[in-house]
């Protein structure tokens, strides 16, 4: 995720040092003690307090920090988390192996409701940036389920 919205923000104006921290974390919560539904459905709300010690750590300006805390929460609407979301929906597909993998059990459990829900994120991008870098791996994708690639 880092490798992508950092590849996203190369030439925007935002604050690379927040995408930086807030991508790296942005996920932290799913380690948080809890039932495996929870954590899918609302891992974010563990974000803060997971990573709580190691940004307390940081030594950072009060209003970069507090961004930072605000984007790793998912309770941003700033340029630098939809740069994260936009990295994260592609993520998947940056890492070949876990696109084989999931395309692997997708595929054997007739999962059409997950292959649908990752489909509908590239419709959901962000950035023009984001669109652009994904475009080869949402034409494969549909090629891979046997669906049209005209998008």
């Amino acid at each position: 995720v880092r490798d992508i919205a950092l590849q996203i923000a190369g030439g925007m104006t935002c604050d690379k040092i927040v995408v930086a921290i807030g991508d790296l974390l942005h996920d932290i919560g799913k380690t948080y003690e809890a039932d495996t539904e929870t954590l899918n459905r609302r891992h974010e709300e563990f974000n803060l307090p997971v990573s709580e010690e190691f940004l307390n750590s940081l030594t950072l300006p009060a209003e970069q920090f507090q961004k930072i805390k605000e984007v790793v929460a998912h309770k941003s609407d700033s340029t630098e988390m939809k740069i994260i979301e936009d990295a994260d929906a592609l993520a998947l597909y940056a890492d070949k192996r876990l696109y084989a993998l999931f395309f692997q059990c997708a595929k054997r459990n007739n999962l059409n409701d997950a292959i649908q829900r990752k489909l509908d994120k590239f419709s959901k991008l962000n950035f023009e940036r984001s669109k652009e870098i994904r475009r080869d791996w949402y034409r494969q994708m549909r090629r891979d389920w046997g669906l049209s690639t005209t998008n």
